[in-house]
């Protein structure tokens, strides 16, 4: 189905928005649309610059960060 990397840059995405005392559903409530979209651009089956924005800015971080493990590889 899914590269495991996209698997492991959502599941990093949870974990990260988690520490940042938020989560998926709480984006979905802040920016008024469902959790699937959320959930769908997290896993980048659906693309949204909005729903994308938000959970970087949620998360300090750039749009092409939410997809990339190097910046946790490095520090793990």
């Amino acid at each position: 189905m899914e590269p495991d990397g996209m698997c492991s840059s959502y599941e990093k995405i949870k974990r990260d928005l988690k520490r940042a005392d938020s989560s998926l559903r709480a984006i979905a409530r802040e920016l008024g649309v469902s959790h699937t979209a959320v959930v769908d651009v997290a896993k980048r089956e659906r693309r949204s610059a909005k729903i994308a924005n938000a959970l970087a800015k949620k998360l300090q971080v750039s749009v092409d960060q939410l997809w990339t493990d190097k910046s946790q590889e490095n520090g793990e």
